[in-house]
């Protein structure tokens, strides 16, 4: 019997925790999570018996020491808010394994899928590996590669890298039980590049760019019905704000990036980079989606009005 130590957040987590508890031949000892966001993995932790512990509590003296009494074997992190302690990874020395919701080395870091989205990828991946000092930078165990949809935003990506992941993690996990000997394979350190949430905060369009970026930006921030971890994109114009769920490409259009061109059924037509344009078709505020004529009062103008600029 292989015993478990799980840290994770929210519902990855929880499909992880689920599938630990159900495998013949481990054991689900310990969970650790943020003990204030109620959700499902902290429900099924407490239906079954598994001991939960907050992630705050890591550095802990007494945390490590009863991580250490424990005799688990092997350290499972899934999407963790929270840098694990060194002093916590030495107790699992080449046992300590963590499922990433993108391929390595070049999507490393929180919130990669979004920038996967971003950069125009036409595919994305997940990867579990060891787990070092340095974030996101030990050796390969398994990797998976899927399809990234022109229709898919940050929400529905993170949904689908979820899902791989879960099965991936099922065959690294058979492994594990087995008694397999796990492979292992070094990441190409040149081409690692670091995400972070401090990169990923500034939600305002940038009509200078080409459509196909705008678009793209738009969707990796498209968390709804949820709100997105790191932002939503918005217009702000004369100390008001739109959030932006959707648009499309509306063809050439003249006049600076930025100009509203004209408001349409669909929404307002706004140049762009390249001497493009972009529809607006879903906006939101604090009173709802935006039709014709709040478009219009948003703007209070139908064609001189530049974002970010004066009237």
């Amino acid at each position: 019997m292989k015993r478990f130590v799980l840290i994770g957040e929210e519902y990855a987590a929880f499909k992880i925790a689920k599938i630990l508890y159900d495998k013949e031949g481990a054991q689900l000892v310990a969970v650790f999570t943020n003990l204030t966001k109620k959700g499902p993995l902290i429900l099924f932790c407490e239906q079954n018996g598994i001991e939960l512990f907050d992630s705050s509590t890591l550095s802990n003296e007494e945390t490590i020491e009863r991580i250490r009494s424990s005799c688990c074997d092997w350290l499972i992190n899934i999407l963790s808010a929270v840098i694990i302690p060194v002093s916590v990874l030495r107790l699992f020395p080449g046992r300590a394994i963590n499922l990433h919701t993108g391929p390595l080395p070049d999507y490393a870091g929180i919130h990669v899928h979004q920038w996967g989205i971003r950069n125009g990828e036409s595919e994305f991946g997940v990867t579990v590996h060891f787990m070092e000092e340095c974030v996101d930078t030990g050796d390969i165990i398994a990797e998976r590669r899927f399809l990234i949809e022109d229709t898919d935003t940050g929400l529905s990506l993170f949904n689908k890298a979820v899902r791989e992941g879960s099965l991936l993690f099922q065959d690294v996990l058979s492994d594990i039980v087995s008694g397999r000997s796990l492979p292992s394979k070094k990441q190409d350190t040149c081409h690692r590049k670091l995400y972070r949430v401090k990169d990923a905060l500034d939600s305002c369009i940038d009509w200078n760019e080409p459509a196909r970026c705008i678009i793209n930006f738009v969707r990796a921030g498209n968390y709804h019905p949820f709100v997105s971890p790191t932002y939503t994109a918005s217009i702000d114009y004369a100390g008001n704000s739109v959030s932006v769920l959707h648009v499309q490409l509306a063809g050439e259009c003249e006049g600076p990036p930025g100009r509203l061109h004209k408001i349409t059924g669909l929404g307002p037509v706004i140049a762009c980079g390249k001497g493009e344009g972009i529809i607006v078709t879903h906006g939101v505020d604090q009173s709802g989606v935006l039709n014709y004529e709040r478009w219009v009062q948003f703007f209070d103008t139908v064609s001189t009005c530049i974002l970010g600029g004066e009237k």
